[in-house]
């Protein structure tokens, strides 16, 4: 690391993170809740189905990037971050608990976020009427991008195989579909006459039980299903705003790439705009 450029990264870490990988310097902010608002019950969840995402061994939770819940209504769907949503609930527990306290603990959600800040862990998606919706938060100091928007769900058109494999038990055939520019490999099951998956995946005559693109950067795998009748909430998202969703995927990438660049971070002995570049690869890509 230069020493013109130390300052100014140990400026940067008093609000932010820092990672190294390599000779290379990788910065974000502190790990936050949604700041969504408060929730309301908008239908009643009777199967929630979970699924892996990006683990490195199946059976060892500390290895997953991130541990997701499909949460399914009479007349909604709900996919969500589960370990985000277990930190955010730790935080209101403790403000419920602690009323006269000014500031809350921060809490760490489970998971492995070796790459900084991803859109993954902090949207959420609704499913209702033939319709998806994402609300997509951008992490602290970037909430300004908060925003959301809509499009045809399900938009995919399968091609079903022959191939099977077995999933928490139940048999699996194969189906392949290019999506959003990557060609998507998933394994449904008509054990579970469910036309839903993991994401925004969908329309198959079974539950989508796995699910990854053909270059295997990315996979779904379910973990668990569960039968409990639950409400299924919403938070308020009243300050999102909404905006095309070719936009929302500039911002995320270009966040995901160079958070400095969005927070305007400068070189405090020259002025100069500082930059933490590192190429990032989406899910969608188109």
């Amino acid at each position: 690391m230069r020493i013109n450029n130390f300052y100014a990264i140990f400026f940067c870490a008093l609000f932010c993170s820092v990672m190294c990988h390599g000779n290379k310097i990788r910065i974000f902010p502190p790990f936050r809740g949604r700041s969504a608002g408060p929730t309301t019950v908008i239908d009643t969840s009777k199967i929630q189905v979970y699924y892996a995402f990006c683990a490195s061994d199946i059976r060892n939770e500390d290895t997953y990037r991130d541990l997701f819940c499909l949460e399914i209504g009479r007349r909604t769907l709900k996919f969500h971050s589960h370990f985000l949503e277990k930190a955010e609930m730790q935080v209101r527990d403790w403000k419920r608990t602690n009323a006269n306290e000014s500031a809350s603990p921060r809490v760490e959600p489970k998971g492995r976020y070796d790459k900084g800040w991803s859109e993954y862990q902090y949207s959420q998606w609704y499913i209702s009427e033939g319709t998806i919706t994402e609300y997509c938060c951008f992490p602290q100091w970037l909430t300004r991008y908060n925003s959301y928007y809509k499009e045809k769900y399900p938009a995919q058109s399968w091609e079903i195989g022959r191939d099977t494999m077995s999933i928490c038990g139940f048999t699996c055939q194969k189906a392949v579909s290019n999506y959003h520019g990557r060609t998507f490999i998933a394994w449904f099951s008509s054990q579970v006459p469910l036309r839903y998956g993991p994401w925004k995946l969908g329309g198959l005559p079974g539950l989508i039980l796995k699910v990854s693109d053909k270059d295997g950067l990315f996979t779904f795998e379910c973990v668990k299903i569960e039968r409990k009748t639950k409400p299924l909430l919403k938070d308020a998202y009243k300050t999102y705003n909404r905006i095309e969703r070719a936009k929302v995927l500039k911002l995320q990438k270009g966040i995901n790439e160079d958070i400095g660049n969005y927070l305007k971070y400068t070189n405090p002995n020259t002025g100069e705009p500082l930059h933490f570049y590192e190429p990032y690869n989406p899910l969608e890509l188109e």
